[in-house]
């Protein structure tokens, strides 16, 4: 799985990384297995979507926490095809890091 700055979160087939041949140049193209795009509202007066720009991802079995470099946390439901929900947006800039906690539902930030 990676993650990064296009808002994609994309997951990667190990078996066919692990068996690659490079061309001339040792490039190899694959195509990820499945893509999920995370969209930010950069500016709260602003219509237009930008993506994010996923900075961390804290998995767990049934949802994943995704942090952006606008301020916001996203959380993604695994049992739901990974259905988006916001649940956290600082107005005042970026959120420095996080972590999720095991014993009771709750992300510190």
């Amino acid at each position: 799985m990676t993650a990064g700055s296009d808002g994609f979160v994309r997951f990667w087939d190990a078996l066919a990384i692990d068996q690659c041949e490079g061309d001339d140049n040792l490039r190899y193209y694959i195509k990820p297995s499945k893509e999920i795009y995370i969209s930010s509202q950069n500016n709260v007066s602003s219509l237009k979507k930008h993506p994010a720009n996923i900075l961390n991802i804290q998995c767990s079995e049934l949802f994943w926490i995704v942090q952006d470099s606008f301020g916001k946390l996203y959380r993604l439901d695994v049992e739901k095809d990974f259905e988006r929900e916001e649940i956290l947006s600082m107005k005042v800039g970026r959120i420095s890091d996080m972590a999720v906690l095991d014993k009771q539902p709750g992300v510190l930030s």
